[in-house]
């Protein structure tokens, strides 16, 4: 981003797509590695926190494999940016701050609720109290969200 003023304008600009393409290759060869090793694509979730869960948000919706889910603390998706058909029913745990000064809790509504849809499980844990961080309820939800979505069993 160029500044965090804070404005939903600037949460659109990005800096530099080259560098974020460049950074998501990289995460797609380790991901591509690890679904070879699983030998499932839809057993793998992929996440992060800030601006690591903001890089992760971007590969799973430009990632060519369905995945189990995408985990994502504190962001703001880039909303302009449509999510791959291979991602369609794959599930997605959105928790943030309410308190976040960092990644302002409204940019996350404005931009994440893009993400649900009917055909997938799209969970949001929004904490009172919390600012740009995790805590112990973030991540027992995120297990529950982990356990159901794997146990969900696959459309044919």
């Amino acid at each position: 981003m160029h500044t965090l003023n804070h404005s939903q304008d600037d949460l659109n600009k990005i800096s530099d797509m080259q560098d974020v393409e460049q950074m998501a290759s990289k995460i797609r060869e380790i991901l591509n590695k690890e679904v070879e090793e699983i030998g499932n694509s839809k057993r793998c979730f992929i996440g992060g926190f800030s601006s690591g869960g903001w890089l992760a948000a971007y590969v799973w919706k430009t990632y060519e494999k369905p995945l189990a889910g995408l985990i994502a603390y504190s962001i703001a998706t880039l909303k302009s940016l449509a999510v791959n058909k291979a991602q369609e029913e794959s599930g997605v745990f959105w928790a943030h701050g309410i308190e976040d000064w960092m990644m302002q809790y409204k940019h996350g509504v404005y931009n994440n609720y893009a993400l649900k849809d009917g055909k997938r499980k799209f969970v949001h844990v929004a904490r009172e109290g919390l600012g740009h961080g995790v805590d112990t309820v973030v991540e027992v939800e995120t297990k529950h969200f982990m356990e159901e979505v794997r146990s969900i069993k696959p459309k044919l």
